[in-house]
């Protein structure tokens, strides 16, 4: 988007929008056992150590993926730049009330994780940065966002949904490619790259009356979906994509 809100626009929505229960009521369909995983997948790719490790989760929202982080055994850190949405991860974590640049320019986390969040910033490669200079060596960036290559994107065109400003808030969107390419001219070496999911065809017949006919398309709409995603996936065209990547 250009040109982009500044910060204090953004912060202000989104204090509105957390306040209004918008996007607790998008964090309550999420499911569960997708944060579990991205908590294991960073577990699995953290190096040993002596001592339990530090993560620090930039847009926590409601605090979901710290809690599993947390069961993982990692020590937990939330920033927000919205009190309302930090208000409601209770007092089960550390966390903090604006942008990375009110934490320490030093390294002390061993992690630094941006879920659905850099599509949301006017520039995802300083906000990177910022969470770069608070990284131990040998510490892990992991990233998650729609995919603008994805097969969903693909279908809808403009009419993806993402392109609606007014709902979701993104401010540019990219491909795997691009984002891991921006990840190695950061300094980092990215060690797992996914895509995920893809277009719900049973979409199509949404409009159809209720019915034996209806029911009968959707089982086989969803059957082709599914293999669609198989498809999709491995080729980077999923509606998610995820990378994981580490400072040397």
């Amino acid at each position: 988007m250009d040109p982009a809100p500044d910060e204090a626009f953004l912060a202000a929505r989104y204090e509105a929008e957390h306040r209004s229960g918008k996007w607790q009521s998008l964090f309550d369909v999420a499911p569960r056992e997708e944060r579990v995983r991205r908590a294991r997948l960073l577990t699995s790719l953290a190096r040993p150590a002596s001592r339990p490790p530090l993560v620090l989760d930039v847009g926590f929202g409601d605090g979901g993926f710290l809690d599993e982080a947390a069961t993982e055994g990692w020590k937990t850190i939330g920033l927000e730049v919205s009190l309302g949405a930090a208000r409601s991860a209770g007092r089960r974590h550390v966390r903090v009330v604006g942008t990375l640049s009110c934490l320490a320019d030093v390294p002390w986390v061993d992690a630094v994780t941006y879920w659905d969040v850099l599509e949301h910033v006017a520039d995802p490669a300083d906000m990177l940065r910022e969470g770069l200079a608070r990284l131990r060596s040998g510490g892990l960036v992991a990233l998650s966002m729609p995919n603008a290559r994805g097969t969903e994107a693909w279908v809808r065109g403009a009419h993806w949904r993402y392109h609606d400003l007014s709902t979701y808030g993104h401010l540019l969107h990219t491909g795997p490619g691009p984002l891991a390419g921006l990840l190695r001219r950061l300094g980092l070496r990215v060690e797992h790259r996914e895509t995920s999911g893809s277009v719900d065809l049973r979409n199509l017949v949404e409009a159809w009356g209720e019915g034996r006919a209806k029911r009968g398309a959707q089982w086989a709409l969803d059957k082709a979906s599914g293999a669609l995603a198989r498809v999709a996936e491995p080729l980077g065209a999923g509606n998610t994509l995820l990378l994981v990547a580490r400072k040397p």
